[in-house]
C-alpha cells in the first residue's frame, strides 16, 4: 500500500523488548502425534549478517559520514509529457561527480531536509558521499499534473534517472530507496530497465503487487476479494487528495474518522465536501482483476527486472507474503541477476525498522532485542552495487528473519525455509466451538465423525479488529493500532469460532507462509470467512499472529464472481500470509474463524450486491463443517530438522 512512510517514520516513539531461549521442537500435541521435529541443522545456515550484538538498549546509531554538503534546491525534471517534477538534490562537498541515490514520495520532499529529518535518511547517503535527489511525486506539493497513486510512476522514475545521468555532478550509477509507496514505486518502476539503474532497496512495498503470482493487492487495498477500510480511509483522507497539499495543508480528522469508516453504503464514506478530491471510490468500486487496474504500473506475470533489490518486510507489516512473492519474482525474471537479490524481515509493523530498540515491544507483544543494523546494511549495499566495493555483500544469505517466540535472528537461502512440511491441523468439537468457551479443537487426526459448527453473521455487528498486520489508522476511542495484542476477549463473542491445541509438550517453529483450508456454508449468496492464527501463553493472553479474509463470490478467483446457493458446502482457502513464530512450550495454536473482521476490511451485507454501494445488511448463518469428507484444516509450515 502505499501509506504514509513519512508520518509513519515520525512517529518513532516505539520501544521494545523480550528474551532468548532454546528448544528442541517436538509436535507431539496432547491431542495427537505428529512426526518429531528439530531445530535444522546448523550447517544449513550461515548466520545474520548486520544483527548484533549491540551495546546498552538504544536503537542501532545512524552512521556519521565525512562530508558535509550543499543543496541544489526545487530542481525541475520534465517528463516526457511536459509534467515538471519538483527534485530537489543533496550532493556531497568535494566528491563530485558521484553515485546518486534516488527518493520518489507523495509524502513532501521537505520533509526528508536534514533540518527535518526523516530518520536522517538523506544525511546517511550524503555524508557518505552519495548525491541524493528527493522528488515530489506527480501532483504532489511543488510537483506538477493530478495525482492518482502510482500513476505514472514508472515513467516518471525513467525520464527523472534520465535527467539525472545528463546532470555534471552524476556519474551515471543511481539506486533507489524508501518505504511504502517510496518502496512500492521502486518495484513498479523496475521492469522498465533504466540502465542506469544498478541497486534498489524496496521496503514495505507490498502494495506494488499486480497479477504477478496471482497477488492482485492493488497498492495493497484488496486482500482475499475484501477491502482493505482502515487503510484506505486513512490513506485517502490524508495523502490521496489530487490537489497539491501545500494549497490546504493536512487535514484534521480528530474524533471523526471512526464514524467515517462506519458510513454505509461505503461509497459514500468520503462524500463530505470538506475532503479533498481522491480516488477513493475508483478504488473500492472496482474489483481486484478490473480492467480498471490495467492503467497502474502494478507487479504483473511478465514483467523483466534488470536491478539487484534488497528487500526489507515485517510481520506485522500488511503484506510479508507480497513481499516474498515480490522476490521470487524478481529472482525469476531478472537473468544473471536472479541470485543477487536478497530479504531482510523483521518483527515490527510498517516502515518501523530503524526505531527497534533492545526491549522490542510490538503492539503489547514482548519479542525481545529484534536490533538490526539496517543503515550498515544500506551502505553497504549501495557501496557494493555502484561503487564496485567488495564488502561481502555478495555472501550475505538470500533470507535474514527474526524468529517469534524464540526472539532471535535466523537465515536461509530459500523461501520457504529448508526442512519446512506443510502440517495440516484439523478443526474439530463437539459441544460446539462457539468462543473459546467452548470446546473447538485443532488435532492432527482427520476427524471420524461428520459435524459442524455454525454461527451468526450481523454486518451490524461485526467483529472488531484488534492490532493486525494493518497500517496508520488514527487510534481514537483506546482503539488499539497494529500489532499484536490480546484477543482473548474479542474470543468471548458468540461469532468467533475458536479451535485450540492443548498445551504444548514441545515447542512447534512455524515459519512461512500460512493458509486456513475451509469447508463452509451460508444461507446467503454471499458472505466472508475469515481465519486468525493466536499464540496463546500460559497466563491465558491470546496474542495474533497472522490473519486474513476471503470474500465467498471470489474463491475460485477474480476472473468472475461465483455466488452461493443456501446449504451447499463450499471448499475455500483463506490465506493468512507468512511467519515467522515458534509456539513455545506451554503456550497453544489457536484459530479463530469467523465472518468480519472490521474496520480493517468492508463489511460484507451478504446480499450479493455491489457491496460498496449498500445501505442495508442481512443477517448471514454461516457454517463451518468437518468430516471425513470435510477435512477443515489449519496449514502451517513447521521446520523439521532432515
Amino acid at each position: 500500500m502505499s501509506t504514509c512512510a513519512y508520518t509513519r517514520d515520525s512517529q518513532m516513539a516505539k520501544s521494545i523488548k523480550a528474551w532468548k531461549i532454546r528448544l528442541v521442537l517436538v509436535s507431539k500435541l496432547a491431542l495427537a502425534t505428529i512426526p518429531i521435529l528439530a531445530w535444522p541443522k546448523p550447517v544449513a545456515e550461515r548466520p545474520p549478517h548486520f544483527s548484533g550484538p549491540f551495546s546498552g538498549k538504544a536503537p542501532v546509531a545512524r552512521p556519521e559520514g565525512r562530508y558535509s554538503w550543499r543543496l541544489l534546491s526545487s530542481q525541475a525534471v520534465l517528463t516526457r509529457d511536459k509534467i515538471s517534477l519538483s527534485t530537489d538534490i543533496y550532493l556531497p562537498q568535494n566528491r563530485t561527480p558521484t553515485e546518486l541515490i534516488l527518493i520518489r514520495t507523495p509524502y513532501d520532499k521537505d520533509a526528508f531536509h536534514p533540518d527535518n529529518s526523516v530518520q536522517g535518511t538523506v544525511a546517511t547517503f550524503v555524508t557518505h558521499g552519495y548525491a541524493v535527489a528527493v522528488q515530489d511525486v506527480r501532483g504532489k506539493f511543488d510537483s506538477e499534473g493530478v495525482f492518482a497513486p502510482t500513476s505514472h510512476d514508472d515513467v516518471d522514475s525513467y525520464d527523472t534517472m534520465d535527467w539525472i545521468v545528463r546532470q555534471p555532478w552524476s556519474n551515471g550509477k543511481i539506486g533507489t530507496f524508501g518505504c511504502s509507496y517510496l518502496g512500492e514505486n521502486q518495484v513498479t518502476a523496475a521492469r522498465l530497465k533504466h540502465a542506469a539503474w544498478r541497486a534498489a532497496i524496496p521496503i514495505a512495498s507490498a502494495g506494488a503487487s499486480g497479477g504477478a503470482g496471482g497477488r492482485y493487492r492493488q497498492f495493497a487495498f484488496w486482500n482475499g476479494g475484501a477491502f482493505e477500510l482502515a487503510m484506505g480511509l486513512s490513506w485517502f483522507t490524508s495523502h490521496g487528495r489530487k490537489v497539491p497539499q501545500r494549497i490546504e495543508g493536512p487535514p484534521n480528522y480528530t474524533g471523526r474518522f471512526w464514524p467515517l469508516m462506519l458510513t454505509l453504503p461505503v461509497a459514500a464514506a468520503l462524500n463530505d465536501k470538506a475532503i479533498p478530491d481522491n480516488d477513493f471510490l475508483s478504488f473500492i468500486s472496482n474489483s481486484p482483476k478490473s480492467p480498471y487496474w490495467d492503467q497502474f504500473p502494478y507487479l504483473r506475470d511478465g514483467d523483466e527486472i534488470a536491478v539487484p533489490a534488497l528487500f526489507i518486510e515485517s510481520w506485522y507489516d500488511y503484506g510479508p507474503a507480497d513481499v516474498f512473492s515480490q522476490l521470487k519474482h524478481f529472482q525469476s525474471h531478472s537473468g544473471d541477476l536472479g541470485d543477487d537479490h536478497r530479504i531482510v524481515i523483521d518483527p515490527t509493523t510498517h516502515c518501523m525498522q530503524h526505531s527497534l530498540s533492545g526491549s522490542t515491544l510490538v503492539g503489547h507483544r514482548n519479542l525481545g532485542d529484534a536490533r538490526f543494523d539496517y543503515w550498515k546494511l544500506y551502505l553497504n549495499w549501495f557501496d557494493h552495487w555502484l561503487r564496485g566495493v567488495n564488502n561481502g555483500i555478495n555472501e550475505m544469505p538470500v533470507v535474514q528473519y527474526y524468529q517469534m517466540g524464540l526472539n532471535r535472528w535466523r537465515t536461509s537461502e530459500s523461501w520457504p525455509v529448508s526442512n519446512t512440511r506443510f502440517t495440516k491441523f484439523y478443526l474439530a468439537s463437539t459441544r460446539g466451538a462457539r468462543s473459546r468457551k467452548g470446546d473447538g479443537v485443532l488435532k492432527s487426526d482427520a476427524p471420524s465423525k461428520p459435524g459442524r459448527d455454525t454461527f451468526l453473521y450481523n454486518p451490524l455487528n461485526p467483529v472488531p479488529t484488534r492490532g493486525g498486520p494493518t497500517c496508520c489508522v488514527p487510534v481514537e476511542d483506546g482503539k488499539s493500532a497494529e500489532g499484536a495484542y490480546d484477543q482473548s476477549d474479542i474470543q468471548l463473542r458468540e461469532d468467533v469460532l475458536v479451535y485450540s491445541t492443548a498445551p504444548l509438550k514441545k515447542s512447534i517453529d512455524v515459519t512461512g507462509p500460512v493458509k486456513a483450508v475451509l469447508f463452509v456454508s451460508s444461507d446467503m449468496p454471499d458472505t466472508d470467512f475469515t481465519a486468525k492464527l493466536v499464540d496463546v501463553y500460559p497466563d491465558g493472553r491470546a496474542f495474533n499472529i497472522v490473519d486474513g479474509i476471503t470474500r465467498m463470490r471470489w474463491r475460485k478467483g477474480y476472473d468472475r464472481e461465483h455466488f452461493l446457493q443456501p446449504g451447499r458446502v463450499y471448499k475455500v482457502e483463506i490465506d493468512l500470509q507468512a511467519t515467522s513464530n515458534v509456539f513455545l512450550k506451554g503456550h497453544q495454536i489457536r484459530l479463530e474463524v469467523s465472518s468480519s473482521n472490521f474496520p480493517r476490511f468492508d463489511r460484507n451485507l451478504n446480499t450479493g450486491g455491489a457491496n460498496f454501494d449498500e445501505k442495508e445488511g442481512r443477517i448471514a448463518t454461516n457454517s463451518v463443517h468437518y468430516s471425513p469428507k470435510y477435512t477443515s484444516h489449519l496449514v502451517l509450515p513447521v521446520v523439521y530438522d532432515e
